[in-house]
């Protein structure tokens, strides 16, 4: 059987809080701007959380060719591996994330029914 990833776009209310010394508005409005400013806070309004209007799914099959996922990594665990990034630490091997490799991109739809929507479910073999 084939892979697809399945990637919904959405739009939202993003607001980007910034921290910045300035001698007044307009100049604290210019520092914001600047693309190497990181700012502190990230926060959407899950209201206004909409799918675009043009091309809201793009779909791709998933090859076996080596492309990893920040979101998953793998532990040391022989079987049921495949670890999300919320758990920092596997329950059973005790492997911490920090120090394994990231998942491969085709292994991820391997994922024990455990960690659907991001929370961790009750392990089973």
């Amino acid at each position: 059987m084939r892979r697809f990833l399945v990637q919904h776009h959405y739009y939202a209310q993003v607001v980007l809080d910034y921290i910045v010394d300035a001698e007044d508005d307009e100049e604290a409005i210019e520092i914001a701007k600047d693309d190497r400013l990181e700012p502190f806070r990230l926060q959407y309004d899950k209201d206004t959380l909409r799918l675009l209007d043009s091309d809201p799914i793009e779909v791709r099959e998933i090859e076996n060719d080596g492309e990893t996922t920040p979101e998953f990594w793998d532990c040391e665990c022989e079987k049921d591996y495949v670890q999300s990034k919320t758990e920092p630490i596997c329950d059973v091997c005790g492997a911490l994330a920090e120090d394994q490799p990231d998942s491969r991109l085709f292994e991820v739809p391997h994922v024990p029914k455990r960690f659907i929507n991001g929370k961790k479910e009750e392990r089973y073999d």
